[in-house]
């Protein structure tokens, strides 16, 4: 039997230190989080300890108002959120909201590793950019289990802002009622978890197909399902091979929109006309 090697491109359309923190080098993985805050996250696994991520959060703040980076289990359901808060006094806080969305910073909460590695007045001093390297246990094992746990599947981010009112309310250990519209909460979903197997580098002219899909429009709606059909080229169907590996070719437009994808063999009839 021979062995063929196709790569299958589909394109879907669709300062201050808290802790002991060690220096690492660049992280592997970024995203943005909120563009009207210039928020983005750099990620990595912790060398010496699996069981942790390194975050490195960027964001941009009119002076006195605070930062907020939100676990949420689904969406922008703002029950039960796991929230990181980056106060205006140059500090952090984890604080929690509970099933009626009021969030709180309680007196036990869980102490993070961080550090403020920049922070930059712009706009002739009406807004500050920070740069705070935070260290986030897969499991923070919050004795009331409030902890959001990071996990291989799809994690929702929380992206917004606190006034300085709200920001002193919760430092006084008084609640605060979160509003997707007051603090700008931007939604972001992403797999932090990434998988570190190490495959074989494929050389530039091995044998390989793209399948693109073109001017697919997306519709407004929180989720859209997208499926088509390709049909394999005569060559393929005229003995056996085997398709070793297939990535996903997705436009720099599309990136942070494409959440998955999934390829399937259909095994049919030569002569049956399956619709596109």
């Amino acid at each position: 039997m021979l062995r063929f090697l196709i790569i299958i491109n589909i394109f879907f359309i669709f300062g201050s230190v808290h802790g002991r923190i060690e220096e690492e080098e660049g992280l592997r993985y970024t995203i943005t989080l909120s563009e009207p805050l210039e928020s983005t996250l750099e990620w990595d696994y912790n060398e010496n300890d699996k069981t942790e991520l390194i975050f490195r959060w960027n964001i941009t703040l009119i002076n006195g108002y605070s930062g907020l980076l939100a676990f949420s289990n689904h969406d922008v359901d703002t029950n039960n959120l796991d929230v990181i808060i980056y106060g205006n006094d140059n500090q952090i806080y984890n604080g929690y909201t509970d099933d009626e969305s009021l969030l709180y910073i309680p007196k036990n909460d869980i102490e993070l590793k961080y550090r403020i590695e920049n922070k930059e007045s712009i706009e002739n001093g009406r807004k500050h950019k920070i740069t705070i390297r935070i260290k986030r246990p897969l499991d923070t094992c919050d004795e009331e289990q409030r902890n959001y746990i990071i996990d291989h599947g799809t994690i929702n981010l929380l992206t917004g802002s606190l006034t300085d009112k709200d920001f002193q309310t919760l430092k006084r250990q008084n609640e605060v009622k979160v509003d997707v519209k007051r603090m700008s909460l931007t939604l972001q979903r992403v797999q932090l978890l990434k998988s570190q197997v190490v495959y074989p580098p494929i050389p530039d002219d091995a044998p390989h197909l793209d399948y693109l899909n073109q001017d697919v429009l997306i519709p407004d709606d929180e989720t859209t399902y997208w499926c088509t059909r390709f049909e394999l080229p005569s060559f393929i169907m005229e003995q056996p091979h085997h398709i070793i590996r297939f990535d996903g070719v997705i436009s720099p437009q599309s990136e942070g929109i494409v959440h998955h994808m999934e390829l399937f063999h259909c095994d049919v009839d030569p002569d049956m006309q399956i619709p596109a």
